[in-house]
């Protein structure tokens, strides 16, 4: 019950700001004039709710429907795991109601990241990276190893933080019944969905590969 909602405005042109701000006068807005992209835009976010003292942070696409209890499913997961430093949820196709992701995988040796497509039984279990679609992070976490990577300016942004975090000790986990419906509208641009992501995935492999696979990864 306690929450609040900050919305971060990349510099959109259609009318939306304005109409959110008329709708959700309870919300924060942080209005930027020009496009920052994923990380240096969720940043600024985040120092925000920094500065007022928050317990955790949840970075949440703005392409997404959610349930009611899916932050306090997070939220009791994080508070019965000490380790835990980030919690993802189980994200569902908003369309056919399939897994989007329910965990995810990092494959040194493809370069690549995979989403783990089935719900385990265990009501929360670790997982290699949670994805910035939901993404909630504790307090602790930031102070330890700093916001998210402004050198990626969109996408693996949060591999990069989830792998810093481990490296720093922290455990990620899924919390299972903590339910996300995405509509993936980054689909609508898939030419520049694939720049970014080709773009991101080469910086992410040069800043965290392990040093016996570098060779490979050069």
């Amino acid at each position: 019950p306690n929450f609040e909602v900050v919305v971060v405005d990349n510099d959109s042109q259609d009318g939306s700001l304005e109409e959110a701000r008329l709708n959700f006068s309870k919300a924060s807005f942080i209005k930027n004039s020009q496009n920052l992209g994923y990380a240096a835009g969720n940043n600024l976010g985040i120092r925000f709710a920094l500065e007022r003292m928050a317990d955790y942070i949840l970075l949440l696409n703005n392409d997404v429907e959610v349930e009611s209890d899916f932050l306090s499913q997070m939220i009791e997961i994080a508070e019965k795991n000490k380790k835990t430093g980030i919690i993802g949820s189980v994200i569902f196709n908003h369309k056919n109601r399939e897994i989007w992701y329910a965990g995810g995988k990092i494959s040194w040796w493809r370069m690549k990241t995979y989403h783990e497509q089935k719900i385990k039984k265990a009501d929360n279990f670790q997982t290699g990276f949670i994805t910035g679609c939901s993404m909630l992070v504790k307090r602790e976490v930031f102070k330890k190893i700093g916001l998210l990577d402004e050198d990626y300016f969109l996408y693996w942004e949060d591999a990069d933080f989830s792998t810093r975090a481990r490296k720093a000790g922290f455990e990620a986990r899924i919390a299972a019944k903590s339910w996300v419906y995405h509509l993936e509208k980054s689909q609508e641009f898939l030419p520049e969905k694939i720049y970014w992501l080709v773009i991101s995935g080469l910086l992410f492999y040069r800043k965290n590969s392990p040093f016996w696979i570098k060779p490979w990864i050069f």
